[in-house]
């Protein structure tokens, strides 16, 4: 049985959060790696390109309410097995909460889009960070959020099998979402990072509260 101990997803959440807050503030990085998908003065993707749009911006929004819808009725069909019932609670308010936490810090945060910035074609001549007048707020991602939500599946997998496909799918979805959005300018590579990096703090948060009250509903 494929089992990740609380301590080690903390640290993981940590570190990240620490590594990515660290390449942020330093800009360089962020710049230089954002020059790979900006030449002779264009994105490498257009943002309004189809179907890149409704496939990679569209449908994901539309896929998330419509797995929380699902696992709420899910949660109201094992609300009387103890196990189950922690387990599905866990991901529906992983699910549902992170997108809302994310946006949270997002909105307290005026810092430019890469396609804001006047080195990518944009219209503000400063530093990625401490734009105060800044009416973009870009960090973290919210739009990666609702690839990082679907971390909230993990909890409804009990066969090891599933938990391995997972494992593959999971940074597969995470990587394809957060290349969209850097690649058409929206996102820069730490904002996306950052984004996943709370998303498994929440996710250790989850976990210790609702499957600590199912092993103690277990063991009654």
């Amino acid at each position: 049985m494929i089992h990740i101990s609380q301590k080690r997803i903390l640290s993981i959440g940590v570190t990240g959060v620490f590594l990515t807050t660290l390449m942020h503030f330093s800009t360089i990085l962020d710049l230089w790696l954002q020059g790979y998908f900006f030449k002779d003065g264009r994105w490498m993707i257009d943002e309004n390109a189809e179907p890149l749009r409704t496939i990679l911006y569209r449908s994901p929004k539309i896929a998330l309410v419509a797995t929380i819808g699902l696992t709420i009725v899910l949660a109201i069909r094992n609300w009387k097995s103890p196990s189950k019932k922690y387990t599905t609670l866990a991901a529906l308010a992983y699910l549902a909460f992170l997108p809302v936490y994310i946006n949270a810090i997002k909105s307290s945060i005026p810092q430019a889009c890469p396609k804001d910035l006047a080195r990518f074609g944009g219209h503000i001549t400063a530093s990625v960070w401490t734009q105060l007048q800044n009416p973009e707020k870009c960090f973290p991602g919210a739009h990666v959020s609702t690839a990082v939500a679907w971390l909230g599946l993990w909890f409804l997998l009990e066969k090891d099998l599933h938990r391995k496909c997972f494992l593959f799918a999971f940074p597969a979805y995470f990587l394809i979402i957060s290349f969209y959005q850097t690649a058409k300018g929206a996102h820069f590579v730490s904002d996306n990072l950052a984004t996943l990096s709370l998303g498994i703090l929440l996710f250790t948060l989850v976990r210790k509260i609702f499957l600590s009250r199912a092993f103690t509903t277990q063991n009654r």
